[in-house]
């Protein structure tokens, strides 16, 4: 690992993480972890200032991976991978530790368990970030086709589904007609509708769709590609 060069960068979060966290003590920690040549924190990780702070530290000290701890990568995980990809790292070489919602949020009462919790998930980032490899994108030909086995209520819906997003549906029942269990119930709540109503309106909408194909008494024997 003593071969890799790794910056980390630990966000504030405006004081959503530092509020309940000791961020300046985890830097003084991490910084001193095998590997790390730059240890910063930032008020804002994802500031159009700090991003640009992070593509000349890559630059400038030859960094080849990239960890931030900060909030969930379901909101900024394409915000630091475009940060490597600027500084010309590979963007599969960067790791995002969420810290805010797994440590400052979760541990509002308790600042020292956070703040070592934070520690122990910047190591686990450290390691996994020096042991990963350079990755490339892959395009793949695909046919917009789908295969729903069992037309009962729910496979009638995720038939209607993928078909009004433009996908061809082929849907395979093993019974001699659709609608499965919820075919054969009587009237049900809120609206006192019968089970083979409510499967009627869905097969009217199945039978205005020339995408979706359904076939009845049949069974799926085997599978490639």
């Amino acid at each position: 690992m003593s071969e890799r060069r790794l910056g980390v960068y630990m966000c504030y979060c405006g004081g959503n993480i530092s509020d309940y966290v000791d961020v300046e003590r985890v830097r003084e920690v991490i910084a001193r972890e095998p590997g790390v040549v730059v240890a910063k924190t930032a008020l804002s990780a994802c500031s159009d200032a700090t991003q640009q702070e992070m593509v000349q530290d890559i630059r400038e000290h030859n960094l080849d991976g990239l960890v931030v701890a900060s909030c969930s990568p379901k909101l900024h995980m394409f915000t630091f991978r475009g940060v490597a990809k600027r500084a010309g790292l590979n963007p599969y070489q960067y790791t995002q530790v969420n810290v805010r919602e797994q440590c400052s949020w979760a541990h509002t009462d308790d600042r020292e368990g956070a703040t070592r919790k934070e520690i122990s998930l910047i190591r686990g980032a450290i390691l996994k970030t020096a042991l990963s490899e350079p990755l490339e994108p892959i395009r793949i030909d695909t046919v917009p086709r789908v295969l729903v086995v069992g037309a009962g209520i729910a496979g009638l819906r995720a038939a209607l589904g993928l078909a009004d997003i433009g996908l061809s549906v082929v849907v395979a029942e093993k019974s001699a007609r659709p609608g499965g269990r919820v075919g054969r119930l009587g009237k049900m709540y809120p609206h006192g509708n019968s089970g083979r109503q409510l499967i009627s309106r869905l097969m009217g909408e199945i039978e205005k769709r020339d995408n979706i194909t359904l076939f009845t008494g049949a069974e799926l024997v085997g599978k490639s590609g």
